[in-house]
């Protein structure tokens, strides 16, 4: 059903995906708006103050890495370790283990450097973790290699800044992905990783402009902002004109109505 399609995308998302397949031409508010006549829309989350965020100008200069818990109806607890690029959202690896190992999250990093080959760039790739023992001894040494091309961040200790977009980033996988599924065992949780990196990746994101993560990883380009304006444009004037060609003088008039003698 297109309803499981898209069950676990936002209503952003489902925005720019009818933008993007021409099914539809309307601003932002507007389908809001459409969605709250309807009753689909969802309770106003609250928003934190603003901030100066981590920004990125291009694919693979700032990473974030991190770990979160899961736990499995009998108690025991899984550790999720995830890497996050800043510039494209993408989720770029995933590990899972009963144990909490920097030995893990230095495979998990050493993986997205073979696969994408960012040994071999010129600039630094920053990589931005808590503190914590989980981030250190293996990782350490890897990034303390003397051919290393990685720069190791804390957050909130090196960078004023949190690691709060892999931190979104593991809400959205437990809450959105996880958490709906009744999930058993190791392998469960990892088939319910496996499809949230397929289908996050895969899915238009209001930040990237209705561009998924893996458009802008591959092209390393954003698009603009107002890149489906004059689509909006035309459809907004088209019913306007449609509007107008509709005969109000056939509707009946409250003032003529039945005066209840």
């Amino acid at each position: 059903m297109v309803t499981d399609a898209f069950r676990h995308w936002p209503a952003r998302s489902i925005f720019y995906k009818m933008l993007n397949d021409g099914k539809m031409h309307c601003s932002l508010s507007t389908f809001y708006n459409y969605l709250r006549w309807l009753g689909l829309s969802r309770p106003k989350k609250k928003f934190r103050k603003a901030y100066d965020r981590l920004q990125a100008s291009r694919p693979f200069e700032k990473l974030h890495m991190d770990v979160t818990i899961f736990r499995f109806p009998d108690h025991t607890k899984a550790y999720i370790y995830l890497i996050i690029d800043n510039f494209s959202r993408a989720v770029l690896n995933w590990k899972v283990s009963s144990e909490l190992k920097a030995s893990i999250s230095f495979e998990n990093i050493r993986e997205v450097f073979d696969r994408y080959g960012l040994h071999h760039l010129a600039d630094v790739v920053e990589l931005i973790v808590d503190d914590g023992s989980k981030n250190k001894k293996e990782v350490d040494a890897f990034v303390n290699l003397a051919d290393s091309n990685v720069k190791k961040l804390v957050a909130q200790v090196d960078i004023v800044q949190s690691n709060s977009m892999v931190e979104a980033a593991n809400k959205i996988l437990k809450h959105q992905y996880l958490f709906p599924k009744d999930i058993q065992n190791l392998k469960q949780l990892c088939d319910g990783i496996a499809f949230y990196q397929e289908d996050f990746n895969n899915r238009p994101q209001g930040d990237l402009y209705g561009l998924n993560p893996l458009e802008v990883l591959s092209t390393g380009t954003l698009p603009h902002k107002s890149r489906f304006k004059e689509q909006i444009i035309t459809a907004r004037r088209k019913r306007v004109e449609q509007n107008q060609k509709f005969d109000c003088a056939k509707c009946p008039n409250p003032t003529e109505s039945d005066t209840g003698n």
